[in-house]
C-alpha cells in the first residue's frame, strides 16, 4: 500500500515538475502578446477555427474574449 502511495506522489511531482514551468512561460507569453495589442491583430484566425470546427458561436466566446 505505501509502494503505491509513493508511486502515485511521484508519478504527481514527476508531472507538475514538467508542467508548472510550461504553465507559468505561457501565461508570460500570452499576458505580453495582450499588452502589446498583437492578439488584436491575429483574433481573426479564433473566428476561423470556430467556424471551421462548426461549432456555435457561443465555443468561441471564450477564444474571443482572450484575443479582447
Amino acid at each position: 500500500m505505501i509502494d503505491k502511495i509513493i508511486q502515485t506522489f511521484l508519478l504527481t511531482f514527476i508531472f507538475l515538475y514538467y508542467s508548472i514551468p510550461t504553465l507559468i512561460v505561457g501565461l508570460f507569453i500570452s499576458q505580453i502578446l495582450i499588452e502589446s495589442n498583437i492578439i488584436k491583430k491575429i483574433y481573426f484566425i479564433g473566428k476561423v477555427f470556430t467556424r471551421f470546427a462548426n461549432l456555435p458561436e457561443e465555443c468561441g466566446i471564450a477564444n474571443n474574449n482572450f484575443f479582447y
